[in-house]
């Protein structure tokens, strides 16, 4: 039995049981270095003495499909940004971008989506679009520095 993942060594990952034939994961499987792997297995039959007759032919092939779990959380980019500064000029237009942040979240697709949202009171000067990470001004009154009655 072999795993036939390129460039993944992936005979830690399952075993079988010589007896009984049933393969079971015997390592730590890891979604995001394969999704898919496929084992080739032979059997022998020990009562022969003809090497021609004693193993089967062909062998079996085993697809196992890995699927993925939400193991990690998502990262502003670039990777570790904890904090992100930014400017936007006074009267600006209400909807003009402030900035576009982007987070990523190495899990796969479904598990990988990464939604943004504006926490405590920003959400009453700005509007952040949940898919794209874009911010725009949603409230002039913030950016009026000229006459504190705007």
């Amino acid at each position: 039995m072999f795993g036939n993942t390129p460039s993944i060594d992936v005979s830690q990952w399952f075993s079988i049981n010589s007896t009984t034939g049933v393969v079971y994961v015997s390592g730590q499987l890891d979604r995001e270095n394969a999704s898919e792997v496929v084992l080739t297995i032979s059997g022998t039959d020990l009562g022969s003495n003809d090497a021609a007759t004693s193993t089967t032919e062909p062998d079996a092939t085993v697809t196992i499909s890995i699927t993925d779990i939400n193991e990690h959380g998502p990262v502003f980019q670039p990777d570790g940004t904890t904090v992100i500064d930014t400017s936007v000029q006074e009267e600006s237009a209400v909807g003009t971008i402030i900035i576009n942040v982007e987070a990523i979240d190495p899990d796969n697709p479904i598990n990988g989506m990464v939604t943004y949202m504006l926490t405590g009171n920003s959400s009453q000067y700005a509007y952040i679009n949940p898919l794209t990470g874009t911010c725009l001004l949603e409230s002039k009154s913030v950016l009026c520095f000229c006459c504190m009655s705007c």
